[in-house]
């Protein structure tokens, strides 16, 4: 009996017998002519295809669809050489100096921060503190009270030491009405990382509270 199977064992066979199996399974079977011969409508729903099915350095710039990757699948800090960019909106009830800093954004390697408190119950004041790597901080701003009042230009000048909250600016505050300040604050890490941000303050003493505007960019 062994020998008559044997005998009779044909690929066409082994073949139709297969396909019964999957009919009575209710598989189906698709035949694959050769290589490179995979396409969409050869896998199955869901994701089929996973990361280890991929080789390392298999897919490039070419296989990516334009402008496709967001933010959230960019690890930023590894990117150099490209000017990122975020908008500033700050707004923050005036409090005790001995109150905690509140964060303001995160951009490049530094995290800014800031505090809004009053002094004495009369002048508002504002800080805004850097933390990140070592380096050298700069702002040159002006300030105008009530829109009437013209103090002209400020400039200022600290050195962050790494990873501790710096006092990067100072708004001296007002005691009726408000204050605006228009200007701009450099950051640069002692490994070349530029941080840029040009803001609008207003110190506004009528709603106790401290308004930040602006754009941060870095690269």
């Amino acid at each position: 009996m062994r020998e008559w199977i044997r005998s009779h064992l044909t690929y066409a066979n082994v073949m139709a017998t297969l396909a019964v199996f999957l009919v009575l399974g209710g598989g189906s079977a698709v035949a694959l002519s050769g290589s490179n011969t995979v396409q969409s409508d050869d896998l199955g729903p869901g994701a089929q295809v996973k990361a280890a099915d991929v080789a390392d350095n298999a897919v490039n710039g070419a296989n990516i669809v334009d402008n496709s990757v967001t933010g959230a699948d960019v690890n930023e800090s590894t990117l150099n050489g490209l000017v990122r960019g975020r908008m500033l909106d700050f707004n923050l009830a005036a409090g005790a100096q001995g109150d905690p800093k509140t964060p303001i954004a995160t951009v490049g390697p530094y995290k800014l921060s800031g505090k809004c408190f009053e002094v004495a119950g009369t002048n508002i004041n504002f800080n805004v503190y850097a933390k990140g790597p070592a380096g050298f901080a700069e702002a040159e701003y002006n300030e105008v009270d009530n829109d009437t009042t013209d103090h002209g230009d400020n400039s200022s000048s600290s050195r962050p030491s790494a990873n501790v909250d710096t006092q990067v600016l100072t708004f001296p505050g007002i005691q009726n009405g408000f204050a605006r300040y228009g200007g701009t604050l450099l950051l640069r890490s002692n490994t070349g990382t530029l941080v840029q941000v040009a803001f609008s303050v207003v110190l506004d003493k009528n709603a106790n509270a401290c308004h930040l505007w602006g754009t941060a960019t870095t690269g």
